[in-house]
């Protein structure tokens, strides 16, 4: 919804249920407790890794348009457990420096959800095999792609 403040000749800014989480191992039950209507998760930087995006991938809200999940060392085991689970209405998925290597790219890139505009992928050593996996298999509608620092050649 709009919020109708008048921000000094600024555009209406147009506000959305977001939340930022620092997390400890031992509190990731707290993805047991994600708003249903949450649009934009960032849990970059937590340490969450395998476990974790395991956790993460089967509470995902259906309505979740923003998801940062880098710098959390998920591999390619975390990978494959999101890539099947991303909602539909993902339209931003950051995973960069998460070490995904190229069959986690593979794994992603025929799973990302066709209505996405923005892709990272930075840093995650994908290497050619990866790079080609999103090449063949990126949804047309994406706008934006940060594949950086991947060993592509």
């Amino acid at each position: 919804h709009e919020s109708g403040i008048d921000y000094g000749g600024w555009e209406s800014v147009r506000w959305r249920l977001s939340l930022r989480l620092k997390i400890s191992d031992h509190q990731l039950d707290c993805f047991n407790k994600l708003p249903a209507g949450l649009t934009e998760l960032d849990i970059a930087n937590n340490g969450i890794n395998v476990d974790g995006a395991r956790i993460l991938a089967d509470k995902l809200p259906a309505g979740l348009m923003t998801l940062n999940i880098s710098y959390n060392d998920i591999g390619t085991e975390g990978t494959y457990a999101l890539a099947g689970k991303l909602p539909a209405a993902l339209m931003e998925l950051n995973i960069a420096y998460n070490g995904i290597g190229s069959e986690g790219a593979y794994a992603l890139a025929g799973k990302l959800p066709a209505g996405l505009k923005t892709l990272d992928t930075s840093c995650n050593h994908i290497g050619k095999e990866g790079a080609q996996a999103f090449a063949n298999k990126l949804p047309a509608g994406v706008t934006k792609l940060r594949i950086c620092d991947n060993g592509i050649g």
